[in-house]
């Protein structure tokens, strides 16, 4: 199967699927809406409003349902779109209105499911609890659902990005992505799989065990027109059609996520890509592995397609309620199959579209000022921009959430609150040069002063590690172009340029180039300090808002204890250290760490002593 015909194949499956789960859910909503809004509600003798029948918690599950399966169904245009294309054509609006429709199938359908799951087995296994089948505490379920979706949603919005990626010839795209974590993936799904997965089951257990136990032992359930093999048949693909469409992806996604973590320690120890290139050879054509991939990420689409036919279509009491609503009449209970012949309320049902549209208005408000908070709360939050400027030299989501740095412990100068002046940048005209020469010149300082400090920043040593991983790949280049020099020579013939540097070899420079890139600002303290808060040279650089933004001309680096060869980051000797520098300033006229200014001198270094430092 070629390349196109791969395409085409997929583009029909997923517009198969939207179109389908369209119709079908916007039936639903209309069905459904008909029955709250209308010929469901009775008024009592004085024209009052009859509160709403234990019922009715199912109809506030299966709307809930439909409109996050329509939600769920909206980046199937997008992906057709790149599939067509092989590039994300839209913006970072769409980018991450997808991967928030994403994160609403994988997080907040699985739990209205277990909702609905659980208000089948109340209704036959616990006919006695009438209050948890009553519309206040379905609005009530659906909100914790909507609030606990959210600290998954949330953190999966933010990260989503655009950002370019490499297929397997070295071709770059821009394509639509999320920065993963592993240890968010596992909690995500075990959270919104695994437990409803084992919720559901032992719900459809039970029931079928009591509906067993009715119709076989009970001398009022042998007369019942309760078809227990139908039951069972329905209980069965319920349940087989939501491990189906679950179990291949999330397996999938755990999987590439434990893959890319054992690919990233490699990383940080060598740059061998026998590997890789043993796996391409196994493996033929990366082609129909991502067809693969293709289709299991189209089941929780057909989920969410095909969801209204196993909860509402097959229902025999909603297809028929329509023909059931009149005034006055007794509303027929919608449930499930499992239990639509059973006893009915003698209450009526009442429109209770006020009420969501209350219930939206909350959520909607609540959002706007509790929306940062959960982010917050969640342990795989994103970092946020004062977070972000104590960051590493490199992007390390995954590790900033695989070793949190402790909060009394944070290297960041933002940690805590700045004052109003602080916002406000010093004017110092004499400070600033007009000498055209030094227009696009950078000053480094390093600031070498002993503090207390726990341990290296461990966003410090990856750094070093890339770094070091950049150098040796380099090298390895370098020796290779040089082979290949001397024998086009040796044959004689001019090297070509254009030759010397192999595919291969670019594209693992492009992966050391875009392991350095990262969206934060550099780190500015090397290690994590016990006290940042008092520690005065950290005041400073936040008195004078020294953060190393791009723009900024001097650039700093806080390394607060002594220089030795031995150190992972600074393996230099004080002396060899002072002769890299161009400019050496100590704090007072005494012995700077053994070395005086004339002793820099004597080292034909420049030098500056000031008694105070501002």
């Amino acid at each position: 199967m070629d390349v196109g015909l791969n395409i085409i194949v997929l583009i029909v499956l997923y517009s198969t699927l939207a179109v389908t789960g369209l119709l079908g859910n916007i039936w639903v909503l209309i069905t459904v809406s008909s029955q709250l809004l209308g010929c469901c509600g009775s008024t009592g003798h004085r024209g009052r409003i009859v509160k709403p029948n234990t019922q009715s918690s199912a109809y506030i599950y299966l709307l809930l349902l439909s409109v996050v399966d329509l939600v769920s169904l909206i980046p199937v245009p997008m992906l057709v779109a790149d599939l067509q294309e092989n590039e994300f054509i839209f913006g970072i609006a769409l980018c991450k209105l997808l991967w928030f429709s994403e994160g609403t199938n994988k997080t907040l359908s699985p739990m209205i499911l277990t909702a609905l799951s659980i208000d089948r087995y109340i209704a036959v296994c616990k006919p006695a609890l009438i209050w948890m089948r009553q519309t206040k505490f379905a609005v009530f379920v659906v909100s914790i659902c909507i609030m606990a979706s959210l600290l998954f949603i949330a953190p999966i919005t933010a990260h989503a990005k655009i950002a370019d990626m490499e297929d397997f010839n070295g071709m770059v795209y821009r394509k639509c992505t999320l920065d993963e974590n592993l240890w968010f993936d596992l909690v995500h799904t075990l959270t919104c799989y695994v437990a409803p997965l084992v919720l559901i089951f032992s719900v459809y257990i039970v029931i079928l065990a009591k509906l067993f136990r009715h119709t076989r032992f009970s001398t009022v359930g042998r007369k019942t027109s309760i078809s227990l093999s139908r039951v069972v048949k329905c209980s069965v693909l319920v349940v087989a059609f939501y491990f189906i469409c679950w179990t291949p992806y999330w397996t999938m996604r755990i999987q590439a996520l434990a893959n890319e973590a054992e690919k990233n320690v490699g990383v940080s120890f060598g740059n061998d890509t026998s590997d890789y290139e043993e796996v391409l050879e196994e493996t033929g054509t990366p082609v129909n592995g991502i067809f693969i991939m293709y289709l299991m990420h189209s089941l929780p689409y057909a989920q969410s397609a095909f969801n209204w036919l196993f909860y509402a279509f097959l229902n025999r009491n909603l297809r028929n309620s329509s023909g059931r609503c009149g005034n006055g009449v007794r509303s027929v209970p919608m449930t499930s199959t499992i239990i639509e012949n059973g006893a009915s309320s003698a209450s009526g049902l009442t429109p209770i579209w006020k009420n969501l549209q209350h219930m939206g208005s909350q959520l909607k408000t609540a959002s706007i000022d509790t929306g940062n908070a959960l982010l917050k709360m969640s342990p795989f939050r994103t970092r946020s921009r004062i977070q972000s400027r104590s960051s590493t030299y490199l992007d390390s989501t995954y590790l900033d959430h695989l070793v949190p740095p402790p909060p009394m412990m944070s290297s960041s100068l933002l940690d805590l609150e700045r004052r109003t002046s602080a916002l406000i940048p010093r004017q110092e005209p004499s400070l600033i040069s007009t000498d055209p020469r030094c227009k696009d010149v950078t000053v480094i300082a390093f600031i070498i002063y002993p503090a207390a400090a726990n341990s290296f920043n461990v966003d410090s040593l990856r750094g070093q590690a890339v770094c070091k991983q950049l150098k040796d790949t380099i090298a390895k280049i370098k020796e290779n172009v040089a082979n290949r020099m001397f024998e086009e020579s040796v044959r004689g013939r001019v090297p070509d340029p254009e030759e010397l540097l192999l595919p291969a070899e670019k594209v693992q420079l492009k992966r050391c180039i875009l392991a350095a890139k990262r969206d934060s600002l550099p780190p500015i303290c090397t290690h994590n300090m016990l006290d940042n808060a008092n520690d005065p040279v950290l005041q400073a650089l936040r008195r004078v808002q020294l953060f190393n933004h791009d723009h900024d001309r001097v650039k700093v680096v806080f390394h607060p204890e002594f220089l030795s060869s031995v150190s992972p980051l600074i393996g230099l000797d004080y002396e060899d250290f002072v002769r890299g520098c161009h400019l050496g300033v100590f704090p007072s006229y005494y012995e700077p760490w053994g070395y005086t200014p004339g002793a820099l001198w004597s080292l034909l270094l420049f030098c500056m002593v000031v008694d105070t430092i501002y």
